[in-house]
């Protein structure tokens, strides 16, 4: 790694002004478009993210009903069957 760094190093030195002028632009062009990839990466993974947050919440809320309703019946039921327990 030290060798090719010196060896990009060196050869930047040696390259003409117009020459790193290109090359500094296409370094930038380069970290730009991997900016870009990036925050588009983060933005679909935000909106997935937001997406399966919101099924999970719509499921959490569906599963409670159910037990609730589960819950009341049984409820009911037992009462019932006290009430005959008793008598």
């Amino acid at each position: 790694m030290a060798a090719a760094g010196a060896y990009a190093f060196w050869k930047y030195r040696s390259m003409s002004a117009e020459e790193r002028k290109e090359f500094k632009e296409k370094v930038n062009a380069t970290g730009k478009k991997i900016k870009d990839r990036v925050s588009k990466a983060e933005d679909s993974i935000s909106d997935k993210y937001e997406e399966l947050k919101g099924k999970a919440s719509k499921k959490y809320e569906e599963v409670k009903d159910k037990a609730s309703e589960k819950y009341d019946e049984y409820k009911d039921k037992a009462k019932s069957e006290y009430e005959k327990a008793k008598s």
